[in-house]
């Protein structure tokens, strides 16, 4: 065989180069992994867009017949609420429903020791009842309270705001939600109120998200 019928080999370095090369060009290209949940509102215009305007000082009725549906096994647009008591009309977003229903699931598995005495989402009114400020996410059924009388909200000072499950904590919510029922929720994408660290709200779950 001639010199130059001989197959010609590369120096190691440039071999080693070429060979990086050629799997870059064979890779398949980089997808970033999707949001484990939807995206979150930029605020009230989106908020409309996504759920439709609830009304101005009174509930638009149109608009509650076409998205708010009851979940109760009897006489309910869907089934009760998993850990929810049967007794109770449970009304939400049509599109936040399934939300609730999977955070729902996963506390209830998380927490099987505690058990619900009352949830409720949708009513129409203003944030902490107050007509001058705006309206609570509860008005779009897109935020969830769960046992308001065991939970029940509290102002914090600056600086007096007591970390979750803590002493301070236990002391004043002796029989609020159990760590894992709430991060159940966390981990389903829900705010919970409870973060709060001037107005802490430990009843409260919101979807600020999107559908």
């Amino acid at each position: 065989m001639s010199d130059d019928d001989q197959m010609w080999v590369p120096p190691r370095r440039s071999l080693l180069a070429w060979l990086r090369d050629l799997g870059g060009r064979l890779a398949a290209p980089r997808v970033d992994p999707p949001e484990p949940h939807p995206a979150k509102l930029t605020g009230l215009r989106e908020r409309v867009q996504f759920y439709g305007d609830p009304g101005r000082g009174a509930v638009d009725k149109a608009w509650q017949r076409s998205n708010i549906i009851t979940c109760r096994d009897k006489n309910g647009d869907r089934p009760t609420m998993p850990g929810v008591p049967a007794q109770w009309y449970f009304e939400i977003h049509r599109l936040v429903e399934p939300h609730a229903r999977r955070a729902f699931a996963a506390a209830r598995d998380a927490a099987p020791e505690y058990e619900i005495e009352r949830a409720a989402s949708f009513v129409f009114r203003h944030q902490r009842h107050d007509p001058r400020r705006p309206l609570s996410l509860h008005s779009w059924g897109i935020a969830i309270d769960v046992d308001a009388a065991l939970n029940a909200a509290h102002t914090s000072k600056p600086g007096e705001y007591p970390e979750p499950w803590g002493p301070a904590w236990v002391e004043r919510w002796p029989r609020g939600l159990p760590q894992g029922f709430v991060e159940a929720f966390e981990a389903a994408g829900w705010t919970w109120g409870g973060r709060w660290r001037e107005y802490c709200d430990p009843m409260h779950f919101s979807w600020d998200r999107r559908p």
